[in-house]
This record gives structure tokens, C-alpha cells and sequence, in this order.
């Protein structure tokens, strides 16, 4: 008998996903744990397999469509087999808990009752209250999409897209890029973390060069064991020493005061098509710089691949960025929330540097040196670190460096 494929609970604090895309059309074949569609969230996308071999005989849900934990999206069986009547899913949507800002009290998400011309009454999401609240959008000047006439979350991004020139004449020369879920999740996160934190930016400069060289003395048995080993391995386990060394750096700051962590779980910023996700390294602590290499290529992958799952994407207690992979020798990166700090890794280049006597006037042992440098970049949170503290992390960080020979 046919087999039906519901929309995931993507987690407690997700409870409904967009179809993105359909990869397959009904009538087609498909097999077991074939990718059937893409499903969107505020957090990630990520490919949906096919539970059964078969055959795609009804597809529920049209792509753009964004529906509650639960909801049938499609039916798989043999050809022939018929499809059993389509219930439609209370309007109701389900509530859990929102993914929350530390930093104020919590409190319980807000249900509105929606108020659609010619429709059922509906209820937001978290998602869909927040994301409004956030834009100051009055929610009775929008139609609802979603079943029994409830606002989706497509809608509000329509609607703030529609409005984000303050404008409704539109140029016909412009061409108007509707925001994607990620791209509109990335614009909530990083919109809500500067309006929460005091941020502040100070930029070490590391010297690498004990890195490069032991990194170049076993890059071939590495490579012989299929292990890839990067610079960026090299900063995990640093920045893993240095927030042991430095705790009040691994921390975030809660309604009862600050939390410290005394497992390290790093989050890795990874550019993936259409934005940036996060998924996290968990107790690093314990990791050998190999082990770390190995994590390291594994979440990687999963975050290209759109195989993280959300509990990939939760836990992390402070994130480090790579902005050097794209040629970025400086930048000051956005702290992901509730964390306390963020650490930016900038491009490796040669630069001539100065070496020789300790104090600053010219001395006949100085020496102009050409050495691989990196300008590393922690963003802090001024309510919770000072900047000595913060200097007081960088400078563990980079004696960790210097100890690899």
C-alpha cells in the first residue's frame, strides 16, 4: 500500500518547513533513500529521501509552500495503487520552543489569531511572530497563503521585500530577488545579534609560520591516510586551548547572570549556495589536531551536501569564521548568538616583518624577515568580556600556534 512522507520535526525549536523544491515529479521513479525534495527552514536546507522504491504517485504540497511538522507531503507506492483522501491539516499550528536570546527574559511564543478576508481563522508560528515583529509588520494588511488562510512566513518575507525601498513603485529596469529562507534567517540573526551585543573588534597579528612548517613536514602522511589537514585545523586547536585557558571567553550571558562552559563546542561557519550556516564541533577539548581535521571535513561536507540535521546546527559555545578562504586579510565578524565571542581568520600571506631587538628604536640586530602572517579578528561582547580579557584569549591563542615544530 502507498507510503506517505511527512514534513520532519526539524528539532524542538522548528516546527514547520518550506518545500523548496520538488527533484522529482509525480509518475516518476524513485528509489529508497533517493533524494525526493529540498525542504527549507530558518536554519538550514536540506534534502529529503524517499522512505520506499517506488513510485511518486501524488505530490501534496507545491513547492514554495510552507506548512507545519506533520503535514503530508507526498505518497509513494506502486503504480497502480490508489492514493488514500488527503486530509488537510488542522490550521492550527504546533508551538515549541523558539530557538532563544539568552541575553532577555524568555518568554512564552505569542499566538495571534490571523485575520484573512474570505478565510478560516488561523494562528502565527514563533517563527512567523518574531520574524514580524522584528520588521514592524502590520500583519492585517497581509492575505494569508497558507491552509485555512494563515500567514506563512513566505508571506512576510514577500511583504518585506515588497516594502524594503518604502515604496511600492517599482523600477522596471530592477529586477526584484525575493528572499529565501536562509537568506532571510541570516538578515534576522545578524540584525537581532548587533541590536543585542555591544560589539567590539580587535585584530592580532599571528605568525603562522611554526604552523606552515609542521603542517608541510606531514602533509604527505596525512595525505597517504586520506586526511586533509588545514591552516583552519591549526586555529580550532588554538582557539579549543586558548578558551580553555581563557573560560570567561566561552561563555554567554543569561537572565540569571553569565554562563560559562567547560566543554568547548565550535561552531564552524560554512558558505554554502545562498548564505552561511554553522554547524557545530562538539567537545574539542578532548580532540587531537587530526581529530579536529577529521571533524572539520566531515561537517563541512554535510553542510554542502545539505545532510546537517538541526541538532548539527545547536550547542555551539563560541564559532570561528574563515573569512580568509576568500582572499580577506582583515574583517570584523557578527557574534553568533547568545555566544560571547567570535573569532575571524584572515587570509595566510608573506609580509616583511621586523625582527631583532625587543624595544622599538632601530638597533643593528633588527632584520627584515618575510614571514606568513595572519590578521585574526575576535569580536566580543562588551557586556560580558573587556578588552583585556579579550587580548588575554588572542595572545593564548597565538602562543598555541608557535608550539608546533
Amino acid at each position: 500500500m502507498p507510503i506517505s512522507l511527512a514534513m520532519p520535526q526539524f528539532g524542538q525549536s522548528v516546527t514547520e518547513g518550506t518545500v523548496a523544491a520538488w527533484l522529482k515529479a509525480e509518475g516518476d521513479p524513485v528509489k529508497r533513500d533517493e533524494s525526493l525534495l529540498t525542504i527549507s527552514t530558518d536554519k538550514i536546507d536540506t534534502d529529503l529521501p524517499c522512505p520506499e522504491s517506488g513510485v511518486l504517485l501524488k505530490v501534496c504540497v507545491a513547492e514554495g509552500e510552507t506548512v507545519a511538522a506533520g503535514t503530508v507531503l507526498a505518497w509513494v507506492g506502486q503504480i497502480g495503487e490508489v492514493v488514500p483522501d488527503h486530509t488537510a491539516p488542522s490550521t492550527e499550528e504546533p508551538v515549541a520552543e523558539e530557538e532563544s536570546d539568552q541575553s532577555k527574559p524568555v518568554r512564552s511564543p505569542e499566538r495571534r489569531p490571523v485575520r484573512a478576508a474570505g478565510s478560516l481563522t488561523g494562528f502565527l508560528s514563533p517563527v512567523v511572530a518574531r520574524l514580524a515583529a522584528e520588521h514592524n509588520v502590520d500583519l492585517d494588511t497581509i492575505q494569508g497563503s497558507g491552509r485555512g488562510g494563515r500567514i506563512t512566513r513566505k508571506d512576510i518575507e514577500r511583504h518585506i521585500a515588497d516594502h524594503s525601498t518604502g515604496t511600492a513603485v517599482r523600477d522596471p529596469d530592477t529586477a526584484l530577488q525575493p528572499l529565501t529562507p536562509m537568506r532571510a534567517a541570516i538578515a534576522e540573526h545578524m540584525s537581532r545579534s548587533v541590536r543585542t551585543s555591544p560589539h567590539v573588534t580587535t585584530i592580532h597579528e599571528f605568525d603562522m609560520g611554526a604552523v606552515v612548517r609542521h603542517r608541510a613536514e606531514h602533509r604527505i602522511a596525512w595525505e597517504a591516510r586520506g586526511l586533509r589537514v588545514t591552516l583552519l585545523a591549526y586555529l580550532m586547536k588554538a582557539a579549543t586551548e586558548a578558551l580553555q585557558q581563557v573560560p570567561a571567553v566561552n561563555a554567554s550571558l543569561t537572565v540569571e547572570g553569565i554562563r560559562q562552559f567547560a566543554e568547548v563546542h565550535l561552531g564552524m561557519a560554512v558558505a554554502v549556495p545562498g548564505g552561511l550556516v554553522v554547524p557545530v564541533v562538539r567537545d574539542t577539548q578532548t580532540m587531537s589536531l587530526e581529530d579536529m581535521a577529521a571533524a572539520l571535513a566531515d561537517v563541512t561536507e554535510k553542510a554542502r551536501a545539505k545532510k546537517l540535521k538541526i541538532e548539527d546546527l545547536e550547542g555551539g559555545t563560541f564559532t570561528i569564521t574563515n573569512h580568509g578562504a576568500g582572499g580577506s586579510v582583515a574583517g570584523t565578524p557578527i557574534i553568533h548568538q547568545p555566544q560571547a565571542a567570535i573569532l575571524g581568520f584572515g587570509a595566510v600571506v608573506k609580509r616583511p616583518v621586523v625582527r631583532g631587538s625587543n624595544h622599538l628604536l632601530p638597533d643593528a640586530d633588527d632584520a627584515i624577515v618575510i614571514r606568513p602572517v595572519s590578521f585574526c579578528s575576535l569580536s566580543f561582547d562588551h557586556r560580558l568580556l573587556d578588552g583585556a580579557v579579550a587580548d588575554e584569549f588572542m595572545a593564548a591563542a597565538h602562543a598555541s600556534l608557535q608550539q608546533w615544530s
